[in-house]
């Protein structure tokens, strides 16, 4: 009996060992495979194909056909022939034909900064073949450009974009593409407009840094605020007037609209005010502007009919 125990024991104990070593092996090939998944996932060197209309980037049949040996520089990123490659493409997708070659030859179709031409052909012609096209997918220079090499005879060679490869991915091509619809939006909103700071005001005893009108607003994108300003001042003997547009709430000596001293005379002497002050400024920003006075000699005066109008232009 004991024998026996001893014996399911040992067999219970055997087909403990052989589950739990059945299940370091299932463990480790799932870590193993996992880890080769994401080796093998995605990474930073890879690009997101992006489709576009044909466009012809270059045709040789408008100039000279390439001769034998010869290599020919293009550049693709930019605007160039009909197309407009943006400067992120990394690589090309691109359907390339020679027409009336004078042998049999091959086109080599590769990076610009390449030192040597690679030993391997794009577009392959015999001698007198008709027009040969080929589809080549290639990537380009670090800016942005290619090399096309033409092994023996004459030909000319023409070639057609139909689309690009971005290191973007598509999730960042795609919040690219949102951010440009909201920027056309903004700028669609952004039409010049004017900020009025409503009725004239008037402001007797002024002495330094008094504001009789105020205007302000949020700025729909980068542009231009011109401000105007307007008023009368009344000033007596000795005592003269400074006005200017601010965006402190102080008179700035280089922006003012008048400088006045009345004389001798008792009697209030009345003067134009009239300036006019540009702001560059930045979509966002809250733009504040003060139509501020101050008397020079210390004594106190008196603006009427104080008026302030900003006119908002966007940048083109």
């Amino acid at each position: 009996m004991s024998t026996t125990l001893e014996f399911r024991t040992v067999r219970l104990a055997t087909v403990i060992w052989i589950a739990t070593a059945i299940a370091l092996i299932v463990v480790s090939t799932v870590i193993a495979t996992q880890a080769w998944s994401v080796s093998a996932a995605p990474g930073d060197d890879d690009a997101t194909f992006v489709p576009i209309a044909p466009c012809r980037v270059f045709d040789q049949r408008d100039s000279v056909p390439m001769g034998p040996d010869e290599t020919v520089t293009q550049q693709i990123t930019g605007t160039h022939g009909d197309c407009t490659i943006p400067d992120d493409a990394v690589a090309v997708s691109m359907n390339v034909t020679i027409v009336l070659p004078t042998a049999a030859s091959h086109l080599t179709v590769f990076p610009a900064d390449l030192a040597t031409t690679p030993n391997v052909s794009s577009l392959n012609w015999p001698a007198s073949a008709p027009p040969t096209p080929n589809k080549v997918d290639v990537k380009l220079s670090a800016d942005g450009a290619l090399k096309f090499h033409n092994f023996a005879g004459e030909v000319y060679v023409l070639a057609d974009i139909v689309g690009y490869y971005t290191s973007s991915t598509l999730q960042e091509l795609a919040a690219a593409q949102q951010a440009l619809a909201m920027r056309v939006e903004a700028l669609e909103d952004a039409r010049p407009f004017v900020i009025d700071s409503g009725s004239p005001t008037s402001a007797s005893n002024i002495t330094s840094d008094t504001v009789l009108e105020a205007i302000g607003v949020r700025v729909p994108a980068d542009g231009t605020v011109t401000v105007f300003a307007t008023g009368q001042a009344a000033e007596s003997a000795d005592q003269a007037v400074a006005c200017s547009i601010s965006t402190n709430g102080s008179v700035t000596s280089a922006w003012r609209l008048r400088w006045k001293d009345a004389g001798s005379s008792n009697q209030p002497a009345y003067g134009q005010l009239a300036g006019v002050r540009a702001f560059d400024v930045a979509e966002g920003d809250l733009a504040s502007y003060f139509f501020v006075c101050e008397n020079e000699n210390g004594g106190a005066s008196t603006v009427e009919d104080a008026h302030m109008v900003g006119l908002f232009t966007p940048d083109p």
